[in-house]
This record gives structure tokens, C-alpha cells and sequence, in this order.
């Protein structure tokens, strides 16, 4: 994660296959990994804490600058789905991406 793009962009799985995603924020403020779409079983978290103004997601990471947070889930449905980061401005800045399940 940086300002402000998620490298990389594209996650590929295949349904069930447990996927551990390690994410490390090299930019200078926080970011975070949201999917609202995502048919997926959150099986574990460590994130950092932020608003998320009680906005629904099939799965949330945060992470602060120079820090890092993993999310540990298995996807149940084939299917694109996408991911963003829910920080103001960022998604609209481009800090979007897909997951692709098969």
C-alpha cells in the first residue's frame, strides 16, 4: 500500500483455498483493504483501528504508515470482486483492485 495504490491491484484464488494477505503500508498515512462484494469466510484479522462510519464489508484490514496487518480468509464463490481503500479520497484517487476467485 501507498499513496495511493494497492501493489498489487490483482489477487487472484481459487474457492476455498485459504489465502493469508500480508499488507504493508509504505505510505505516510493510514490505508485500508475493504470488500463490500466478496463472498468470502474471514477466518482471522490483525488490523488497525479506525471509523468505518458502520459501513457493511465482507472483509477489513487497516493499516497505519510504516506498519503492517494481515488478513486471513478463504473465498466461497467463484467470481470478481472488488477491494478499495475506504480512507476519503483515496478510492477516487485511484486505490482500488480486484480479486479474482475461481
Amino acid at each position: 500500500m501507498t499513496e495511493f495504490q494497492f501493489q498489487p491491484a490483482e489477487i487472484t484464488a481459487n474457492v476455498g483455498q485459504p489465502i493469508k494477505l500480508v499488507m504493508k503500508n509504505n505510505g505516510t498515512v493510514l490505508h485500508d483493504f475493504v470488500s463490500t462484494d466478496a463472498m468470502a469466510e474471514v477466518m482471522a484479522e490483525q488490523s488497525a483501528m479506525h471509523d468505518m462510519a458502520e459501513m457493511e464489508t465482507a472483509m477489513h484490514a487497516a493499516v497505519e504508515p510504516g506498519q503492517q496487518s494481515t488478513l486471513e480468509f478463504k473465498a466461497t464463490q467463484p467470481g470478481t470482486y472488488t477491494f478499495s481503500c475506504t480512507v476519503p479520497g483515496h478510492k477516487e484517487a485511484g486505490m482500488v483492485g480486484k480479486l479474482i476467485v475461481k
